[in-house]
């Protein structure tokens, strides 16, 4: 049976529910050091790295 692409990256309520414990304002979700902007940068920075290693064929030993 193909597996549903939504359900291959689907994010668990449990998950969400524990990135959010803190989160009471706007600002903390939003805001320069909310949790939004905190899962972009963390997301890109992986996206980023994946991308350096396809392309350069790189890994933290080096050059392979």
């Amino acid at each position: 049976m193909k597996e549903d692409r939504q359900d291959k990256f689907k994010i668990s309520n449990d998950l969400l529910d524990a990135m959010l414990v803190g989160v009471k304002t706007q600002e903390d979700l939003w805001g320069k050091e909310g949790i939004i902007t905190q899962i972009n940068k963390v997301l890109l920075e992986r996206i980023l790295n994946a991308e350096m290693d396809f392309h350069l064929n790189y890994s933290d030993e080096g050059c392979v």
